[in-house]
C-alpha cells in the first residue's frame, strides 16, 4: 500500500486544517522542491508526503493523519436530546470503508454514512462534519 492510501488527502487535509486540526500527526503534506534546482527550467515546487523529521524546517505544512490519528479524535459515542445516543461504527464492506454513527435505540443514523475506500479519508471526512454541522468540539 502507497503512503499517500495511508493518510488523508491533501484536499481533505487542507479542510481539516481550516476546521482546526492543529493536532501533531507522524506524516505531513509538505510544499518542497521537486529535486530540481532553483533556477533549473524543471524546478518547481509541490506537495509531497513526508515524515514528521525537521517538520519546522519547511514553509508551508499541513498535518496529514492516518485512520488512527483521526479516529482517537472521533467521539466513540455522541448523545442527542432528542434522540439518544449514536455508536460510531466503522467497517471495512466489499472493499470500501464506512464510518457512520447509529442510534442505540434502533432510530438509524445521526447523519449520512462516510464512504471511501482509503480509511483515513472515510474517518476525515466524519471528523469534519463533526466540526461543521454538529459544532463538535472534542476539548469540550
Amino acid at each position: 500500500m502507497k503512503l499517500e492510501d495511508k493518510v488523508v488527502s491533501l484536499d481533505l487535509a487542507k479542510r481539516m486544517k481550516e476546521l482546526g486540526w492543529d493536532y501533531e500527526t507522524e506524516r505531513y503534506w509538505v510544499y518542497a522542491s521537486n529535486g530540481y534546482q532553483k533556477g533549473h527550467p524543471s524546478h518547481k515546487m509541490i506537495w509531497e508526503l513526508r515524515r514528521n523529521r525537521n517538520i519546522m524546517s519547511w514553509s508551508k505544512y499541513i498535518p496529514a493523519p492516518d485512520a488512527i490519528e483521526v479516529g482517537e479524535r472521533l467521539p466513540e459515542m455522541l448523545s442527542i436530546k432528542k434522540d439518544g445516543n449514536h455508536i460510531l461504527d466503522c467497517y471495512k464492506h466489499n472493499g470500501t470503508w464506512r464510518v457512520i454513527y447509529k442510534s442505540d435505540r434502533g432510530l438509524g443514523a445521526l447523519c449520512e454514512e462516510f464512504k471511501d475506500g482509503n480509511e483515513a479519508e472515510a474517518r476525515g471526512k466524519m471528523w469534519c462534519y463533526l466540526k461543521e454541522k454538529e459544532g463538535y468540539d472534542e476539548n469540550a
